[in-house]
């Protein structure tokens, strides 16, 4: 069973649909996407992210069918289209470390706003004993208007 990654669906549908699929021609068509969907591997060297990809590749040639291609390719780690790949792979994750930053402060500087503007409306409940004697004077009241009602003039 093959683990889900991000461009497995797009790795697998390239195997699938070319007759004689080449590790190089997916690279060189996908090597913008293959950085978008390293950016989780943006620690890796470039030499390593190859090996995934590579690694990929063939498990996608054995899942559909195409085994006698993987001996038949005799592709080798080319060093400068690799580093290219890291670093556009190192400079969106990057990209996506500060816009998570950028979206954590803005959220921060939103909540103390809105706590300031909720300190400076908010409107102190009474104690429970300025409750009593609020409602004291409530019941008092009522007994002087009920007195007043039932007077006879």
């Amino acid at each position: 069973m093959t683990t889900a990654y991000k461009g497995l669906k797009q790795l697998n549908a390239y195997v699938n649909e070319t007759d004689v699929p080449s590790f190089c021609e997916f690279v060189q068509r996908n090597a913008e996407n293959i950085m978008v969907w390293s950016t989780d591997k943006a620690y890796m060297t470039g030499k390593q992210l190859y090996t995934l990809w590579r690694n990929r590749f063939a498990l996608s040639l054995r899942a559909h069918n195409k085994m006698q291609l993987i001996c038949d390719s005799k592709n080798q780690y080319d060093k400068d289209p690799w580093e290219i790949i890291l670093e556009g792979t190192k400079s969106l994750r990057n990209s996506q470390l500060e816009t998570t930053v950028n979206a954590i402060n803005n959220a921060t500087l939103a909540t103390n706003v809105a706590l300031n503007l909720l300190s400076n409306t908010y409107v102190a409940a009474p104690s429970s004993s300025d409750a009593i004697e609020e409602r004291d004077i409530m019941v008092d009241d009522e007994i002087s208007m009920h007195s007043i009602a039932h007077k006879k003039l």
